[in-house]
């Protein structure tokens, strides 16, 4: 008896420790020179692009890009982009994680992608700030729920609807609230009286609203592959959407202080699809990834 009550004391006096999730890997692409000698005075330039972006991962709210180099020819150009709800010190880690894991990913790539599930981090040899071209539609990746929805009819209906509405949010670049990066729009719709949908739309910040636009809606387009899946999200270079049947992000509606903000509860289990790939040329869509970008790999 004394045993247990000492033991009962314990327990209520020394707290249990629980530590925070690592950041998830999602997905990523690299791509090498086209000779076999790698550039060392670029990969030098990219080491210090990304040891500068995770060092500046929280400046701008989440955003940050940076070159590195003095002589075009071997410039290494970059940006860190963290979820808009994200915390300071969520998103440090995350940017951290990415740019460490990209080095080891494309150790001597003269391009490189890295998306993990609340943040980015790319670097190329070659400017992309801004843009939104051909080659940046086909730097995309689906995944989904393999779950599927019971009222597929209901369901697009609602998806489809809240999905032109965060397009059309982000695309303006108005930010949520103060505490918030512009290009960020979150979204819940009712689904039934049980049930609601939970949505989220994001750009880089200095893209123009024109090429947000056009960046979503082809992120969009790549979820109606599988617009009956309880779940899914579209990673594409220069933005982000996502759906769920449970709340993914944190309630910042009310911009509380950075250090009050909550956390989003667990998600209940479920699995996600193996990633797919796809990427547009003209008016035809490649959906295997070799045939798209040969001079890629994951």
């Amino acid at each position: 008896m004394v045993v247990l009550f000492m033991l009962c004391c314990l327990l209520i006096i020394v707290p249990c420790s629980v530590e925070a999730a690592p950041p998830e890997y999602m997905y990523h692409i690299c791509r090498n020179s086209s000779t076999n000698t790698p550039n060392t005075i670029f990969q030098a330039n990219r080491n210090v692009l990304l040891s500068t972006l995770a060092s500046n991962a929280t400046q701008n709210k989440g955003y940050y890009n940076y070159t590195a180099g003095r002589n075009s020819k071997d410039m290494a150009y970059g940006n860190s982009l963290c979820q808009g709800d994200l915390v300071p010190k969520d998103c440090q880690q995350c940017v951290t994680a990415a740019t460490d894991d990209i080095k080891n990913k494309c150790p001597n790539g003269i391009f490189g992608i890295i998306w993990y599930a609340e943040c980015m981090v790319r670097y190329d040899n070659k400017a992309f700030f801004t843009l939104f071209g051909v080659e940046e539609e086909g730097l995309a990746v689906r995944l989904w729920n393999t779950q599927n929805v019971t009222d597929e009819a209901r369901f697009q209906q609602v998806l489809g609807n809240t999905m032109n509405n965060l397009v059309t949010k982000a695309s303006e670049g108005k930010p949520l609230n103060d505490q918030t990066i512009k290009s960020f729009a979150l979204g819940t719709a009712k689904l039934s009286s049980l049930q609601n949908l939970y949505a989220l739309a994001q750009c880089v910040p200095d893209l123009p609203e024109a090429a947000c636009s056009r960046c979503l809606r082809v992120a969009v387009n790549l979820l109606q592959y599988h617009s009956n899946s309880q779940g899914g999200r579209a990673l594409v270079s220069t933005c982000t959407v996502r759906y769920e049947l449970y709340p993914f992000y944190r309630n910042i509606a009310t911009a509380p202080p950075p250090s009050q903000v909550t956390s989003p509860p667990p998600a209940p289990p479920h699995s996600e699809g193996p990633s797919s790939i796809t990427g547009h040329k003209g008016s035809i869509y490649v959906y295997f990834y070799k045939l798209m970008l040969s001079s890629y790999t994951k």
